[in-house]
């Protein structure tokens, strides 16, 4: 199984409660993925900095927090954990480049480091025809 990846985004929906990820996340880019996944026949997930992976249909609060540097340890953690349970043939993860995110190291080093720990190969960056911005 091909997994695509797409780091959350810091514009979410103020809804209350809990709703879908693909909703509380408003990014073309994650749409975008997430599409691109559904016509390849990938499993997809949304790299949250405070959940880790989420499916689309997973319900998630309102919340604003960013995954700090200090933080990538426990996060890689838990996210070889996840990829260990997933079981993937390999990862492609979509991102914004640096000069689009600069606070997406944190986010790039924990998804590089669990894919190493989980023994699971990682494709970056993601095919050119596919819009990341």
């Amino acid at each position: 199984m091909i997994l695509y990846i797409t780091p959350c985004c810091r514009e979410k929906s103020d809804a209350p409660g809990d709703i879908p990820a693909l909703e509380r996340y408003l990014s073309r880019r994650i749409r975008a993925v997430h599409q691109h996944a559904a016509r390849a026949g990938a499993e997809f997930r949304i790299f949250s900095g405070m959940f880790g992976l989420l499916r689309a249909e997973d319900s998630l609060p309102y919340y604003d927090k960013r995954l700090e540097p200090t933080e990538v340890p426990a996060m890689v953690e838990l996210l070889a954990k996840q990829l260990a349970e997933l079981d993937p043939e390999k990862v492609l993860y979509f991102a914004p480049g640096p000069d689009g995110d600069p606070g997406g190291v944190p986010y790039r080093d924990s998804i590089a480091r669990a894919c190493k720990r989980a023994g699971v190969e990682l494709l970056q960056p993601p095919p050119p025809a596919l819009d990341c911005s």
